[in-house]
Formats: structure tokens, C-alpha cells, sequence
């Protein structure tokens, strides 16, 4: 993460003041929901790579997680496109074995092939 500099954040204020800038930055109002709908389409499986790696409540950074899981077994349902996570904007739908919690991982993530699955 980037630290602001008094100098930078004084600059940074002065222009929102003026209207030049906006100090926060947030996802467009179309992009905001979470909610996206999806069919078990993908006989895939394979292990979360990674630790305290997040489930989302959809295919975004700032959709909620529920929870973090690590190296647990879980199976594809289908994949879209979201949040780009070092160079990947692929999210896959995925469901934990041995249980019905599902939700939104990066394909950063996962082993899964596109080639093996359709898009939700």
C-alpha cells in the first residue's frame, strides 16, 4: 500500500475541494452488486491454493466474504469475469466439498481450465 505524504495529501484535498478530484474512490453503481446468478456447469475440482484465501458473495474485491479458506477441496460451477487479482479477472463459482457453502474465488486461486467450463 502507498503512503501519502503530508505534501501529497494536502494536494490531494485542495483538489477535491476544487472539485478537480474525487478523495474516495468507489465502484460505479452499476458494478456495485453481488448478486449474480449461476448453474453447476463444470464437473471440475481441485484445492484452493493459497491461505486465508476469500469466498465472495460475488465475482468482486468488494463483495463480501464468507469466509477464509485454505488449500480446502472445492468443485467449479462456472466462471465469469470481475476484479482483476494479480493480472487475473477471472472469478470462478465454486461450492466447498462436504458442504453446501458456494461463492465467488479469483481463478488466481484455482487450478481450474476455462477450456473444461462455461461461463455462468
Amino acid at each position: 500500500m502507498k503512503h501519502l505524504t503530508l505534501a501529497r495529501a494536502a494536494a490531494i484535498t485542495a483538489l477535491a475541494g476544487a472539485g478537480i478530484v474525487s478523495p474516495v474512490a468507489t465502484a460505479p453503481a452499476s458494478a456495485q452488486s453481488c448478486s449474480y446468478s449461476y448453474t453447476n456447469k463444470s464437473a471440475q475440482y481441485g484445492w484452493v491454493w493459497g491461505t486465508n484465501v476469500n469466498i465472495r458473495t460475488g465475482p468482486f474485491t468488494w463483495c463480501d466474504s464468507i469466509g477464509e479458506f485454505t488449500q480446502n477441496e472445492i468443485y467449479a460451477h462456472c466462471w465469469r469475469v470481475g476484479t482483476t487479482v494479480d493480472g487475473d479477472d477471472v472469478w470462478w463459482h465454486i461450492r466447498l466439498k462436504g458442504s453446501s457453502t458456494n461463492g465467488w474465488i479469483s481463478a488466481e486461486y484455482t487450478p481450474f481450465q476455462l477450456e473444461a467450463a462455461e461461463k455462468c
